[in-house]
């Protein structure tokens, strides 16, 4: 027999001792044997054989019976043997799979970075960083990624958590009425799946053309400030608006894109009246601040009438003045901030009391 020593291991796997699947072999490659013919075929000592063999019929393997004196021994019919052999390699490459999941899933909290080898893994920590979201969730998927999603996402949102998702190759007409998130995009150019999370954790792995499956989970805020870049330029920028949920004001969860959608209206004189949450970047306490937009500030700024800033404009640092109803000029900045008095999670623009001047439209665009 070619395979010996894999049946061999399988059979000891499975609880028979070293003599017991010698013997057992023995018997089922040699059909009904003399005891002492099994010892001699086996290399089992004499003096152990017929315990052995007593344990095998025991155990249902074998059947034993005399014959001219003699103690033989045949095997049992083996498909019971069979089914056990294939439950138990489902099992232990069931308890393989858990063991690399839990793994790759705790890893996470050890590492900064952590290479998973199966997307399900990453959509798995994605799910579990999105339930347990404070401030904001920023999510890139297909259609079947995003309703595998769809109740994290959900939780998320009801927390008040800010939950942007650029999902790819779907119409509005696909989309309910409702759904779980605050705004919600189409893009057409498929892409890979990312999830960012309280621009600290993100879950990436790349489309299904990729060379390989993997996924990379990260705990690390200045990484995830780059994949939000990426996110924010070419998963979500580009990208159509199919769904926003009701609010009583725009909100924003990036500077970027605030500074860039009312630049004009800034520009032209126009009131802005804000409401903006976030850190204060010092000492990492919350803070919240209500006012006016007095002032917006970046490298190279241009004062063009009608200028809207670039995306390059914006990349190096970007401040803006709140001032409140006592006077008081707060800067303001976005993710990263370190000389501004805070860090923007949320900027609400109360578009109601947006104060417009006579040369523009009654209306916030």
């Amino acid at each position: 027999m070619e395979n010996e020593d894999s049946v061999r291991r399988g059979l000891q796997r499975i609880g028979l001792s070293q003599y017991q699947s010698e013997a057992y072999l023995a018997v089922i490659q040699h059909g009904p044997l003399a005891a002492v013919d099994v010892a001699e075929k086996s290399g089992i000592p004499s003096s152990r054989i017929y315990d052995v063999l007593t344990d095998l019929e025991h155990d249902g393997y074998v059947t034993t019976f005399e014959r001219e004196d003699r103690r033989y021994v045949q095997a049992t019919e083996p498909s019971d043997l069979v089914n056990v052999l294939r439950q138990t390699g489902e099992q232990l490459s069931e308890t393989a799979e858990d063991i690399e999941e839990v793994w790759e899933q705790n890893s996470i909290d050890d590492h900064q970075v952590n290479l998973v080898k199966q997307v399900d893994s990453t959509l798995e920590r994605a799910r579990a960083f999105i339930e347990n979201a404070e401030t904001s969730v920023d999510v890139a998927a297909t259609p079947s990624q995003y309703y595998q999603l769809r109740e994290a996402l959900a939780t998320a949102h009801a927390n008040d958590v800010v939950v942007r998702v650029s999902i790819e190759d779907v119409s509005p007409g696909q989309i309910d009425a409702t759904q779980p998130v605050t705004e919600l995009r189409r893009r057409g150019i498929p892409g890979p799946f990312v999830a960012i999370v309280d621009r600290t954790y993100t879950c990436f792995s790349p489309n299904d053309r990729a060379a390989s499956d993997y996924g990379l989970v990260v705990n690390d805020r200045i990484l995830s400030f780059i994949f939000r870049w990426y996110f924010q330029l070419c998963l979500w920028s580009v990208c159509d608006p199919i769904y926003v949920a009701d609010s009583e004001g725009k909100m924003y969860v990036s500077l970027v894109e605030f500074v860039r959608d009312v630049y004009p209206l800034w520009l032209e004189g126009a009131m802005l009246p804000v409401t903006i949450e976030g850190t204060d970047p010092q000492s990492r306490d919350s803070r919240r601040v209500s006012g006016v937009v007095s002032g917006i500030r970046y490298p190279d700024m241009s004062l063009e009438r009608g200028h809207v800033p670039t995306y390059s404009d914006l990349s190096s640092f970007l401040t803006l003045a709140v001032t409140d109803e006592t006077g008081e000029t707060h800067l303001v900045g976005g993710w990263g901030a370190v000389f501004e008095d805070l860090e923007a999670d949320r900027i609400v623009v109360h578009g109601s009391k947006v104060v417009l001047p006579p040369s523009l439209p009654a209306e916030l665009g």
